[in-house]
């Protein structure tokens, strides 16, 4: 237990009422979040030397109260992390009536949630102790050793920049909103606002804005089809022309593409010869920059100091976002009395925060996000594997193979990889990947300075944080961290004049002058210190590259952290992880489902008793949500405590296509075994539902009706519509009761009718593998089996597993063998030749799916047939590729040129022989005959004592009512004998 620090040492007297405040706060805060950390890991004299440096500078910036006003919301949004569900949902509903002191009240008087609603810090924020004791950020500066000058230095004259994540709004366990309101209670309705954006047409921009108008010139009374061709051949040019415009942020007509060559230059050259592409372009450059568009932008809020955000600029009104600041962002950080806040959204803190509370549902666990340890398991078997999808920042294809490289093993080496993953860092990626496994890499320019060793270990010796960039003059050539910060700004916004500038200071020491303050200083420079010429020149050089792309190193370590946070979830309670995922993420659903079954969690069908609008579990499994369906709003009134088909029949109001939807989902499944069964006798149930449902609805008139008679109610012509009365006069009492008792027996036939109805079972037993197609088609997965379960696994005929497949260095991979199942089949032709075919398709296994090519020679080899399947040939013959086939595939793998460089394709060979084989299935379902319920049980305890993972799929018959029943485990070849 460390001293406790009662006071700290302020360079300025006297203190304003907001410097005094935050000192105090601060002091408590320190306090707080050092109590328990050694003295060995953080000292008390460092502590207080950094807090008091901090602090002064923030109170001689004039930043105190800007530091007061986001820790305020920050922990507001905190302590709406722990707010229930149905409270969280109450505060959307009701917030906007409430009074803020009413706000505070609800939200402080349950926090018995678990929950993550604010991020742990944005930006270089994270590197201020001030801010951590403050709890706008929630990372350890001085642990990590993050830097206070890459937030904020006297060298600086700008707002810091404290962006802040929260909750998305849109999504489950939401919270931004209710944290603007409440900063809109604080500081007055009328004093806050949105910010608007301005939207410029850039380069590439501009030329589709030029093709658009001068199509509409140049085809006006115009002839259909020749206009047409008109269209096609400008949008075809535009096209080509901007694939000599670099993808790269801010690329203008002026940027260089090579040695004295400009983008405006290049396309000059190339189309020297075509007018209408020099039109284009000589247009292109008159627009380029032009306004087209306004916005709001994402996270901006403005809080004005008189309460009337009006009185400092004019505001536009938009109907979907509510007022907005006719000014851009640094227009605003520009005004005195103006303060700029960022509120992002961020799901993954929803996820989380879901996660969380269906752990505690589940398991009877609060988890504080913040205590979860560092386990070797999750670097070891989801970082090092690559078994990172949905793991925040580390779920692109891209990052999985640095990760699958890299193996990291602690929280440093993710900081690393998620900075490193930029163009400047990235090109010495695979030299990092070398030195981390003691292989031997050519020396560089920074290997050649002893001084700065220490600075570039943890990177293995490569700038890849701006951090770095600021620390290596300080080291070098004596810069403080403050003039170094203004190299590095230097050097990403490519001021090439005081990048210049900086390179001679940097190797010869001179007077610096700063270009915010025009305040003078003496630098050293490195000859002075002891290193030479050519290498400070070549280090200076060198990090100008990395200075392009470098990334805060705080942003990166606060990131890595939340993103070891998912990890921790998905390896310990994947259930819970993936029922939030499922819930809140907005990949694509089938992608989910599919990683989640690789990660073996078990999902089940929707059941019409046990689903839900959005996906549930328990702690053992996820049951699949109508939101899955897209039928939640379709769902919200139904209950689940039907006892069968025709109970629910009679007691919902679902139209048949939503029904049939249910039951090919498998629904309905606890009712009946087949589906198909269900189909044939469901329109048979909706003519009688109708039936129910009209002379419900006559009933419910002639009832009220005679209601309204019996009590005196005077009732015109002009009312009669109300009652369903299709006539002149008012019917009598007494033919209105008999219209009542009419439609009540008409009901209660129609009830006994719809219970009537027998459910053709063994009539219309269902095909397993359309059931399963089906099934995928409607969840995205195949949820109760798997077309290829009778086949065995891949390895069984000497194929890789799908997921198993990787490219090596070259981007290739030759000889390689798979199984599975086509899918999703296109046939084209070449553009010279359409009598040459090839074929683009999915080849699915049990482990994943690829895409795969059968080029023009493969093609004519194994699928040169028609395009209708049922022509296909028998698979008797070699020519036996065709849609819903299981097919063994000889051929090899290549980065797919339709997608991203990370993304792999299954190219069919032509070369070797039997490239393309039909599978037969090796293993044949068994089924057991029972003739009544009590001998389930029986025989299913047998069955037990012969499970094998990859052996038979088992449906147990019964005889006497015709229900097949799947069980959810395999039985080995020995177990056919059983009685």
């Amino acid at each position: 237990m460390r001293d406790t620090i009662s006071t700290l040492t302020i360079n300025k007297e006297p203190l304003s009422a907001a410097e005094q405040l935050l000192i105090k706060q601060a002091i408590e805060g320190l306090n707080k979040r050092y109590q328990d950390v050694p003295e060995d890991t953080v000292s008390q004299a460092q502590l207080i030397e950094r807090a008091e440096y901090e602090l002064n500078v923030i109170i001689s910036m004039g930043f105190a109260d800007y530091l007061l006003i986001v820790s305020d919301f920050l922990k507001i949004g905190a302590a709406l992390g722990h707010v229930p569900d149905n409270r969280l949902e109450y505060l959307h509903q009701h917030m906007a009536e409430m009074s803020m002191d009413e706000m505070l009240q609800y939200i402080y008087e349950d926090q018995s949630a678990p929950g993550l609603a604010v991020g742990l810090g944005r930006g270089s924020g994270a590197g201020s102790v001030i801010c951590y004791a403050l709890e706008i950020t929630h990372l350890d500066p001085m642990v990590h050793g993050l830097l206070f000058e890459r937030f904020l230095n006297p060298e600086r004259v700008s707002m810091p920049d404290v962006d802040s994540d929260f909750a998305n709004a849109e999504k489950l366990c939401g919270t931004r909103d209710i944290v603007i309101e409440y900063v809109s209670k604080r500081y007055g309705k009328n004093a806050i606002c949105g910010i608007n954006t301005k939207s410029t047409l850039a380069a590439k921009g501009a030329i589709d804005a030029v093709q658009r108008a001068l199509c509409g010139r140049d085809t006006k009374d115009l002839p259909r089809e020749q206009a047409l061709d008109i269209q096609k051949k400008y949008r075809d040019l535009a096209v080509e022309m901007k694939k000599l415009i670099p993808d790269l942020p801010g690329t203008t007509f002026d940027s260089e593409v090579s040695d004295n060559m400009t983008v405006e230059a290049l396309i000059r050259q190339t189309y020297s010869n075509n007018p209408i592409a020099l039109e284009f372009l000589d247009y292109a450059i008159q627009l380029e920059g032009v306004n087209d568009n306004y916005g709001k932008h994402a996270a901006g809020v403005v809080i004005a100091d008189n309460g009337d955000i009006g009185a400092y600029g004019a505001l536009m009104y938009d109907e979907k976002i509510g007022w907005k600041i006719q000014m851009d962002g640094p227009d605003v950080e520009g005004i005195g009395g103006l303060l700029k806040m960022d509120f992002l959204g961020l799901t993954t803190l929803n996820i989380i925060t879901h996660a969380l509370r269906l752990i505690q549902q589940n398991h009877g666990i609060y988890i504080d996000p913040f205590n979860v340890p560092q386990e070797p398991e999750i670097y070891q078997k989801i970082f090092s594997k690559g078994n990172t999808f949905g793991i925040f920042q580390f779920n692109k294809p891209g990052m999985q193979k640095m990760l699958k490289r890299f193996h990291p093993d602690n929280l440093d080496e993710l900081i690393l990889l998620n900075a490193v993953n930029r163009p400047g860092p990235m090109q010495y990626f695979d030299f990092m990947v070398k030195k981390k496994f003691g292989q031997a890499v050519p020396e560089s320019a920074f290997d050649k300075v002893p001084c700065i060793q220490d600075i570039l270990r943890p990177t293995y010796g490569y700038p890849v944080y701006q951090e770095q960039v600021m620390q290596i003059p300080q080291a070098m050539a004596g810069y403080s961290l403050g003039q170094a910060d203004e190299i590095r700004r230097a050097m990403s916004k490519k001021k090439l004049a005081v990048i210049e500038e900086n390179r001679e200071l940097f190797v010869h020491g001179g007077i610096m002058e700063n270009h915010d303050t025009h305040k003078k200083s003496s630098i050293q420079g490195s000859i002075q210190r002891g290193i030479p010429e050519n290498d400070a020149y070549a280090v200076y050089d060198g990090i100008q590259d990395f200075a392009k792309y470098g990334f805060n190193k705080s942003h990166a370590a606060v990131y890595a952290v939340t993103a070891y946070m998912t990890a921790w979830l998905k390896f310990h309670y994947p259930v819970e992880f993936y029922t939030a995922y499922l819930n809140i993420a907005d990949d694509p659903l089938e992608d989910i489902l599919a990683d989640a079954k690789a990660n073996h969690v078990k999902i089940t069908a929707p059941d019409i008793n046990r689903s839900e609008g959005i996906f549930t579990c328990d702690s053992e499994q996820i049951f699949y949500g109508y939101s899955g369906m897209g039928l939640q709003a379709a769902m919200t009134d139904t209950a689940r405590d039907y006892v069968s088909m025709a109970d629910f029949i009679i007691r919902t109001s679902l139209t048949e296509s939503t029904i049939t939807k249910l039951i090919g989902a498998g629904a309905f499944d606890r009712f009946s075994s087949s589906r198909t069964a269900l189909l044939k006798v469901l329109p048979i149930y909706m003519d009688f539902k109708k039936t129910l449902k009209n002379n419900a609805i006559k009933l419910e008139q002639s009832q009220q009706l005679l209601t309204d008679l019996k009590n005196g109610i005077k009732i015109t012509k002009e009312h009669f519509k109300d009652y369903g009365l299709n006539r002149k006069t008012l019917p009598k009492v007494s033919e209105l009761e008999q219209k009542v008792a009419e439609s009540s027996a008409a009901i209660a036939e129609a009830k006994a009718m719809i219970e009537a109805q027998v459910i053709p079972v063994r009539q219309y037993p269902d095909d397993p593998l359309k059931r399963l197609q089906e099934e995928k088609e409607l969840l995205k997965a195949y949820i109760t089996g798997h077309p290829l379960e009778m086949y065995g696994a891949p390895q069984q005929y000497g194929c890789t597993p799908i997921t198993d497949l990787h490219l090596d260095e070259d981007k290739k991979q030759n000889n390689c063998t798979i199984m599975g199942m086509v899918t999703s089949w296109r046939v084209t032709s070449k553009k010279d030749n359409a009598n040459q075919k090839m074929a683009f398709f999915t080849l699915e296994d049990v482990t994943g799916q690829i895409p795969v090519c059968a080029f023009t020679g493969a093609y004519a080899l194994y699928a040169d047939i028609p395009s209708n399947p049922d022509e296909f040939v028998s698979e008797d013959n070699q020519k036996v590729l065709k849609p819903g086939a299981i097919l063994k595939l000889k051929g090899y793998l290549k980065q797919d040129s339709r997608s991203d460089n990370d993304t792999m394709q299954f190219v069919i060979s032509d070369k070797v022989p039997e490239a393309v084989t039909a599978i037969k299935p090796m293993l044949r379902p068994f089924q057991f005959n029972i003739t009544g319920v009590e001998e389930i049980n029986i025989l299913i305890e047998k069955l037990k004592a012969y499970r094998q993972t990859d052996g038979h799929i088992v449906y147990i018959h019964n005889q006497t009512t015709g229900d097949i029943e799947q069980l959810d485990f395999k039985v080995s070849d020995a177990a056919s004998a059983t009685n």
